[in-house]
């Protein structure tokens, strides 16, 4: 049993870089420009292994515990980022244990982390998050606020801001995501003048092919990576 779970996320993972590769063809990218983050919010331990013995080196967790839990579990050359919307009493455990957090969502969690960050003597990588839907589900930043903050956000120490995150609405029809992952990435071009955001982070299991099409850099998959397949 063990080994065929291994065949299949090894079946999985190969789809998932086809259509990433086929994804940056299609609009002229090399695709070793796209980083696969495995998401492994709903993903048993074992499995997430499993990812690791088959190459894949970049996890994402949305959720602090379980994120401390499963750092000691993996080799050290494992990269973790945090993804999801976290509190500030959690940050400095986080901290630690973390290559990027992508969803600085709001000025109180920057500011933690920028002081956190200070303290070590580190300047921790980050996206910021912008809420481009108008969703009141999602969290992250308006897109005007931010630009008119960009600067503040800047000069906080402790903190190298590389780049952008966003989450599309989920479509059934995937191409309605387009003008959102365009939308972030014509907003890099906007500030582009004033500092370099390499890191568009954007794209899922539904919708990541458009995403790569229109800029990303970073995709966060989790179910398609861990689905059976189907009957």
């Amino acid at each position: 049993m063990a080994d065929e779970r291994l065949e299949l996320l090894r079946d999985n993972l190969a789809a998932m870089k086809r259509r990433i590769a086929t994804a940056c063809a299609a609009s002229g990218r090399d695709q070793n420009e796209v980083t696969l983050v495995a998401v492994t919010k709903y993903a048993p331990l074992e499995d997430v292994r499993r990812l690791y013995e088959l190459g894949v080196r970049d996890f994402g967790e949305s959720r602090p515990q379980a994120l401390w839990e499963r750092h000691p579990q993996l080799p050290f050359d494992a990269r973790w980022h945090m993804i999801g919307r976290f509190q500030t009493n959690k940050a400095r455990r986080t901290l630690p244990l973390v290559s990027m957090v992508h969803s600085v969502d709001r000025w109180s969690l920057a500011e933690t982390l920028s002081s956190l960050s200070a303290e070590r003597d580190r300047r921790l990588p980050v996206t910021i998050q912008l809420n481009l839907t108008g969703e009141e589900t999602k969290a992250g930043f308006a897109p005007e606020q931010f630009v008119e903050e960009f600067g503040r956000l800047l000069e906080l120490p402790g903190l190298d801001i590389v780049g952008l995150m966003t989450m599309a609405k989920h479509e059934e029809e995937v191409e309605r995501c387009r003008a959102t992952f365009a939308e972030l990435r014509q907003l890099r071009e906007r500030l582009g003048e004033r500092r370099a955001l390499p890191v568009l982070s954007m794209g899922m299991s539904n919708d990541f092919d458009i995403a790569v099409q229109e800029g990303a850099t970073h995709v966060r998959i989790g179910s398609a990576l861990f689905a059976e397949p189907a009957t």
